[in-house]
């Protein structure tokens, strides 16, 4: 009897997901990527970890190499809609395996969007460069302010957008920040706002983010907080066939609050001083792209980005300071719906690292790369 109740209440409960399954509008979607890349590299490419790598004894020598391979963000997904709810969820290939890279529902209510799950941050702006080396680098971490995909509470009204996003807690063995026995304590989440105003002929954009949490040492007694915010402006022009965009960044303490760095480890890591406070690694950035349609199947974009950093370490007596570069030129090519091939040469100048040391003051080479290839992509 008890098998049989069971039963009669499993079949309605089957019928009433197959029934909302089949009232939801779903569409699926994929894209195959490769990168094929021929790498140039010059000097030391190399990341600068703590006083001790602040030398100029550590150098790779000048070489050339093919990269050909699957990009992380070759990806299979799909869209679902469902009256005032919505939803998409995305796989990526990271490392050859199956990894999320968006997974949110949206709910749309009257003038607003409450959308719930990982996706891109309110400030992470992908469109203001279509550079693809790297697995489509898009000067995301060469000028750009970049933030990522990550688990939030986002709600929206109209072009503004307020997010509460999981905080980027980095512990004291990690990249962004040097401490030794530190435990950290998060109260609040990271915070992001952005506004977008558009046209058909020009758009602009305005965000700033903002994360802070404590650090406290294992006797608990000496206590620090590591506070991060970044800010930033930019807009695009169409005009005919072309267009032109700029962005413009500024951060404090940006590798903590996560956001992309392409630079020597030294330059953005937060340190500890003897009072135990944080150094505030500073970073000034800015990209620029102009192109368009050349016909109906060719393209052609150039992009530039820089970085500024600037790291006064209290704590270890250095000042740090460099600059990198980059800039490109490609030409997508678009022979069938779906179907991509990029050509692209580029240059990226990893620039000096300028460390300011108490009665010495040295210059060690970053390097820098110069690259040629292609970017192939097929959507189904």
């Amino acid at each position: 009897m008890k098998k049989l109740f069971v039963c009669l209440f499993a079949v309605p409960m089957a019928l009433v997901l197959v029934g909302s399954a089949v009232a939801a509008d779903w569409s699926f979607y994929g894209s195959a990527r490769m990168g094929t890349w021929w790498y140039a590299n010059s000097n030391a490419r190399v990341g600068l970890v703590g006083p001790d790598a602040m030398s100029t004894k550590t150098r790779y020598h000048s070489d050339f190499d093919l990269s050909h391979f699957l990009q992380s963000n070759a990806r299979i997904g799909a869209t679902v809609s469902s009256g005032d709810v919505s939803g998409r969820f995305e796989y990526g290939a990271s490392g050859g395996k199956a990894n999320i890279r968006i997974l949110r529902g949206t709910w749309s209510f009257g003038p607003g969007e409450l959308t719930v799950g990982q996706d891109y941050t309110p400030i992470s702006w992908t469109w203001y460069s279509n550079q693809v080396v790297n697995a489509d680098e898009g000067l995301l971490s060469l000028g750009l302010m970049y933030a990522g995909r990550k688990p939030m509470l986002q709600f929206k009204a109209g072009g503004f957008k307020l997010a509460l996003i999981q905080p980027n807690v980095v512990t004291s063995d990690g990249d962004a920040v040097r401490g030794v026995g530190y435990d950290t304590d998060v109260v609040v989440p990271k915070v992001e706002l952005a506004y977008r105003q558009s046209t058909d002929i020009f758009f602009v954009d305005v965000g700033a983010g903002y994360q802070t949490y404590d650090y406290t040492d294992r006797n608990d007694e000496n206590r620090a907080t590591l506070t991060s915010w970044v800010v930033g402006v930019g807009g695009g022009y169409y005009f005919g066939p072309g267009y032109a965009k700029l962005q413009l960044n500024y951060d404090t303490n940006g590798a903590a609050y996560g956001l992309a760095r392409y630079a020597p480890e030294a330059v953005f890591t937060s340190v500890p001083d003897a009072g135990g406070d944080f150094t505030d690694p500073t970073r000034l950035g800015a990209a620029l792209s102009v192109g368009g349609q050349i016909n109906d199947m060719i393209g052609v974009e150039l992009g530039a980005g820089m970085q500024r950093y600037t790291n006064k370490q209290a704590g270890t007596g250095y000042d740090i300071e460099n600059n990198t570069y980059a800039l490109y030129l490609q030409f997508p090519f678009k022979p069938a719906d779906g179907v991509t091939i990029t050509p692209e040469i580029g240059y990226m100048d990893w620039g000096d690292v300028e460390v300011d040391v108490p009665g010495e003051k040295t210059n060690i080479d970053g390097g820098d790369t110069t690259y040629f290839g292609l970017y192939s992509r097929i959507n189904f």
